[in-house]
């Protein structure tokens, strides 16, 4: 992945991480995802990284409304926004 990555997107990253650090849902997906590994190295047994996961995500996501969609990409720094065609 780095390898694909220019050094302006890699510097985009370094300031995104060092403003809003990792959150807790990351870090609870990384280590879930590690003792799962941990453990089918060790038993040979695939199991599911869920078992392992602190935060329970039971709830279903919800559908955005256009309005929340325009709002989330309105904070996204160096996008192009594109309008529909006018005949």
């Amino acid at each position: 992945m780095l390898s694909e990555m220019s050094a302006s997107e890699l510097s985009d990253w370094g300031r995104f991480f060092t403003k809003n650090g990792m959150s807790d849902a990351l870090m609870d997906a990384h280590f879930a995802t590690l003792k799962s590994l941990m453990v089918s190295l060790v038993t040979g047994e695939k199991v599911p990284v869920e078992d392992f996961s602190f935060i329970d995500d039971s709830e279903p996501l919800r559908e955005k409304s256009g309005e929340e969609l325009i709002e989330a990409g309105s904070g996204i720094c160096g996008g192009v926004r594109f309008g529909p065609e006018s005949s």
